[in-house]
């Protein structure tokens, strides 16, 4: 079975669109991946200063 050379082309051009779609979908991917990472770092951040707040708020408070 002998494929024509412009078939040949074609199929390296499809070929190498599909590549190119994947490693854009994958850096994609990835700096969304960094952007949640940054937001549950600050998040935590949050989580243990209002954890600080509380708990200099209660000591502050004399207990019932």
């Amino acid at each position: 079975m002998d494929i024509p050379w412009f078939a040949w082309i074609a199929i390296v051009a499809i070929i190498a669109v599909f590549t190119y779609a994947s490693i854009g979908i994958v850096s994609k991917n990835r700096a969304s991946g960094r952007e949640a990472d940054e937001r549950q770092r600050q998040l935590a951040a949050d989580v243990e200063a209002l954890q600080r707040r509380v708990e200099s708020l209660e000591a502050g408070r004399p207990r019932a």
